[in-house]
């Protein structure tokens, strides 16, 4: 239990990090990106992640599982969506770099890819909370 703990929290120091790279490429992609997507993103799909982080290293573990599961699916059905269902234009800013592209795509992906680490490790801490004889069953 305690090594499944210490994995979800690294979990959700990673989505943190990597949502912040994504979060700043996304704002050096696109101008037209207005102030209440951005507290809707950040709401959605960063603040689930740390508050179930916070959960996961207090007395309410099994509400830490609960926010990590459904978080990491929340933040990765809106991933998906917004960024592979809804077309939309980008508009460039003037001090456009092109390697913020490469930056915004590849953390999309690893984004992604952490989301569904967080949903399975979300699961398997509730499955390890809910079974009442976890520890030290030797047959």
């Amino acid at each position: 239990m305690k090594k499944l703990q210490d994995f979800a929290a690294f979990v959700v120091l990673v989505h943190c990090l990597i949502f912040g790279l994504d979060f700043y490429a996304h704002q050096r992609v696109d101008l037209a990106v207005a102030v209440t997507f951005n507290i809707f993103s950040f709401a959605t799909i960063g603040l689930p992640s740390v508050i179930a982080g916070f959960l996961l290293w207090t007395n309410y573990q099994r509400w830490g599982a609960i926010v990590l599961f459904a978080g990491m699916a929340l933040a990765f059905i809106l991933n998906v969506y917004s960024r592979f269902i809804e077309v939309r234009y980008i508009i460039h800013p003037f001090d456009y770099e092109p390697v913020w592209d490469t930056v915004f795509q590849v953390s999309t992906v690893l984004l992604l890819a952490v989301e569904i680490l967080g949903c399975y490790l979300g699961f398997r801490l509730l499955r390890t909370l809910a079974s009442p004889a976890t520890s030290s069953s030797t047959a």
